[in-house]
């Protein structure tokens, strides 16, 4: 799945972006059920910066 369709999909569910943690993870947030989601988020940009 590409990176814009996981951010398609969290985004139509009820999820925000909360913050970048380390590396390509980032921490999604659902404000209606309280939870919170680590993702590995790589985008082609940032595979070519390795």
């Amino acid at each position: 799945m590409k990176a814009s369709e996981l951010i398609k999909l969290l985004k139509k569910h009820g999820f925000r972006f909360d913050r970048q943690e380390k590396g390509s993870h980032e921490i999604w947030a659902n404000d209606q059920t309280g939870r919170k989601q680590s993702f590995q988020i790589v985008t082609q940009n940032k595979e070519k910066s390795k």
